[in-house]
């Protein structure tokens, strides 16, 4: 049935964007509207580093496993009512994820440093922004039409595109924040030596 078969494709190509994406949203079903508030308790940069880094790791890990999850229900999606349900239930799962990963970065302090605070509300509204993008996601996602399969693909494909855009200017912005240039020496020496932010880990 082509329904059935455009379905699964589309799960696939969700999964890829959320999968590649490495970070995770702001509180679970919640609705965003402001940037969270920085912390103000000043921690050492190499501490900082390691907090920042295993938060985004564990929700990158969280998302995957959502993911998981997701794929094997949309395997046996019976229609697009069903599809629609089941894509709502994966961005309010990634959402929670993110939502844990920046109380964890907000709970990580501000880094010492004479650019910590400026380091740290970047990192913040980064992440935030991409949490953003996945809560207008899923308010795209309630609205698909469950009547018009083409209709349903075309509008899903962009949602999926928007959020992949997102994702793909938090994940650069991070990258710079962890380089001299985006930081300071000092952060950007603690990104390097953090354990916790190896690739190997």
């Amino acid at each position: 049935m082509l329904e059935i078969r455009v379905l699964k494709l589309f799960s696939k190509f969700w999964a890829i964007i959320l999968l590649a994406t490495s970070l995770s949203s702001c509180s679970s079903g919640a609705n965003i509207s402001s940037t969270p508030a920085s912390s103000t308790s000043a921690t050492l940069p190499i501490k900082w580093a390691n907090t920042v880094c295993i938060a985004l790791k564990s929700g990158a890990r969280q998302v995957s496993l959502d993911t998981t999850s997701y794929l094997q229900e949309m395997a046996h999606i019976p229609n697009l009512d069903s599809a629609e349900s089941e894509i709502i239930s994966y961005l309010d799962s990634v959402a929670a994820s993110l939502g844990t990963t920046i109380n964890q970065i907000k709970a990580a302090g501000v880094p010492r440093d004479p650019k910590g605070a400026k380091t740290e509300e970047a990192l913040m509204a980064t992440v935030f922004s991409f949490a953003l993008a996945v809560s207008n996601a899923k308010t795209a996602a309630s609205n698909l039409p469950t009547d018009d399969i083409t209709a349903f693909r075309v509008q899903a494909d962009n949602i999926g595109k928007s959020v992949q855009a997102s994702a793909q200017s938090a994940s650069e912005a991070i990258a710079k924040l962890e380089t001299q240039s985006g930081s300071s020496i000092n952060i950007s020496k603690a990104f390097s030596q953090s354990s916790a932010c190896s690739n190997k880990n």
